[in-house]
């Protein structure tokens, strides 16, 4: 089944996430990195985790989303699993809001690119098949 133009951006937004988010371990792994990540006291789990688990993360949205191409029950564990990681990514940005002074831009643009694909997500999964099934049934009876 061929993806339509619309159903081409959120994979590959997920994708462009996903390098972003490698390029933040990166960041984070020669020190570069801004000093708000390194300042999260309350916080137990390294950087450099968080961000390659948040590429892995945006990987397997991706893979599902094409896959839902295909196999049309995978829709629905796709729209979860997109909101528990943009859950998670608004989790992680509470906690580096509440502990350090400044924020990292580049953790601010991997959430907000969660949010958006979590968005295109919901729109695709929960609104566009009552759209077309409103549609369907205007012009029958016409």
């Amino acid at each position: 089944m061929k993806l339509s133009r619309f159903s081409r951006i959120t994979p590959a937004l997920l994708l462009i996430n996903a390098l972003l988010l490698v390029y933040t371990a990166w960041l984070k792994y020669n020190g570069d990195a801004c000093p708000s990540c390194n300042d999260l006291s309350s916080f137990e789990i390294n950087g450099i985790y968080i961000a390659s688990v948040g590429a892995f993360a945006s990987l397997v949205l991706a893979g599902l989303y094409i896959a839902t191409s295909f196999r049309k029950g995978l829709k629905l564990l796709l729209f979860i699993l997109s909101a528990v990681f943009a859950s998670l990514a608004s989790y992680l940005q509470v906690i580096q809001f509440y502990s350090a002074d400044d924020y990292c831009y580049f953790c601010l643009a991997a959430a907000v690119l969660f949010y958006i694909a979590f968005c295109a997500i919901s729109f695709e999964v929960l609104i566009m098949p009552r759209l077309l099934i409103a549609m369907k049934t205007t012009t029958s009876e016409a």
